[in-house]
């Protein structure tokens, strides 16, 4: 029931994602040009692009979603849903590591915690992670790393 929310979701994150990555090349701002949170000199070598690409499609969207969506938003609630959902936006945009990608990765972090929040279980929010990331591998891998 409702399984088709996470790829609407996905759908969503990726019309935004790439329309704010055109937005930003065009304004010439590069500082704030979304970057790969893969280095390339991990994805150029056979296991380890294996292993970095099984953390990011699979490990990464269980544990992110535990600790971000369950741990963080779960805890927050009780204050409304836009400051739980801000605060682990936030903090899940700064664990990426890329500054470029902190607006892109709020946003995304705001839909997945609506996503949790609309169906009341996690799963929903895995798979999303799930598709985004291995979207995310499939045009990284074909871009060369």
């Amino acid at each position: 029931d409702g399984i088709w929310r996470p790829g609407v979701a996905v759908v969503v994150a990726y019309t935004f994602v790439g329309g704010y990555a055109i937005v930003v090349r065009a304004l010439g701002i590069d500082i704030l040009t979304p970057g790969a949170t893969i280095h390339a000199e991990v994805l150029g070598v056979g296991w380890t692009a294996a292993m970095a690409a099984g953390i990011a499609a699979v490990l990464a969207p269980f544990s992110e979603a535990l600790f971000f969506r369950g741990f963080v938003f779960g805890g927050l609630l009780r204050w409304g849903f836009w400051p739980a959902a801000g605060i682990s936006a936030f903090l899940f945009a700064g664990a990426h590591s890329d500054l470029g990608s902190i607006i892109p990765f709020m946003v995304v972090g705001l839909i997945m915690s609506w996503v949790y929040w609309s169906r009341s279980t996690l799963w929903h929010s895995i798979i999303f992670h799930i598709l985004f990331n291995s979207i995310s591998l499939v045009l990284l891998f074909a871009a060369g790393g």
